[in-house]
């Protein structure tokens, strides 16, 4: 898939965190290998590592992977701002730093090379890449400033209702996989999602706010048995970005991109 428009660089971008996922074909004997990856990424960049046991694999941004009890592994750059997370059917990496996709992949590349050559996977199931923004309007201004009506559905500013949450999900299908835009617009709380509550990355925004915010939640993803090949696997990261940046751009307001330049 060709790109069809220049990268989108925001010096004050409302990024949350980025995630990239790979599921593969379970692997029941990872404990074996940590021991050789961990020494790995330790010399990467990767230095902190903890293991952790839980009813479910819950990687960010991947649904649960098993009802049994199971062990992850989680390997930390010294900050806590980059994160590689290894199950037994997946892996994820996940950056609350991010500076452009460039940058973000050569860590990603990092993660995938080292478990692929120590654990030499045969099958991939699923490819994703999820950004999540954060949108904090300026003093005076409404989160309808920042992003298009249509994405925040039915406003309420007439008495005697006043909204206080709105939560939306939208499913699309994208020319290699699926898309869901996930949206809430709510006044204060918690602004990270359901599902990344127990995230131990440090973030460069809030976790709590006392004033209207929404996150928007993009998450693209293709999901297909095939050989696991690195090179096919870039490629398909590169993929997914295009179509996030462009649904991105189409999500918020010409004046919102304009204040994040």
């Amino acid at each position: 898939m060709e790109r069809t428009l220049p990268a989108l660089y925001l010096s004050r971008s409302p990024l949350l965190l980025v995630l990239a996922q790979v599921r593969f074909s379970p692997i029941l004997q990872m404990d074996k290998f940590i021991p050789a990856i961990q020494e790995r990424l330790r010399n990467e960049g990767f230095p902190k590592f903890q293991a952790m046991q839980s009813s479910t694999i819950q990687m960010p941004g991947v649904p649960a992977l098993s009802q049994n009890p199971t062990v992850h592994w989680e390997f930390m750059d010294r900050e806590d701002k980059k994160g590689i997370v290894l199950g037994t059917e997946g892996m994820s990496f996940t950056v609350s730093d991010y500076s452009t996709f460039e940058d973000f992949r050569v860590g990603l590349q990092i993660g995938l090379l080292t478990v692929q050559e120590i654990v030499k996977l045969e099958l991939r199931t699923r490819v994703g890449l999820r950004y999540i923004d954060l949108v904090i309007p300026k003093e005076g201004k409404r989160v309808s400033d920042y992003v298009r009506p249509e994405i925040l559905g039915l406003l309420q500013d007439k008495p005697p209702l006043q909204r206080l949450a709105y939560v939306s999900q939208l499913l699309c299908q994208s020319e290699i996989g699926k898309l869901i835009l996930r949206c809430t617009h709510q006044i204060g709380g918690s602004v990270l999602p359901p599902d990344l509550q127990l995230l131990r990355l440090t973030l460069n925004k809030p976790l709590l706010l006392n004033q209207e915010f929404c996150v928007l939640d993009f998450d693209h993803f293709v999901e297909e048995q095939s050989d696991f090949d690195l090179g096919a696997v870039s490629s398909a990261f590169n993929d997914l970005h295009d179509v996030l940046d462009q649904s991105f751009r189409a999500a918020v307001t010409p004046e919102a991109l304009k204040e994040w330049e």
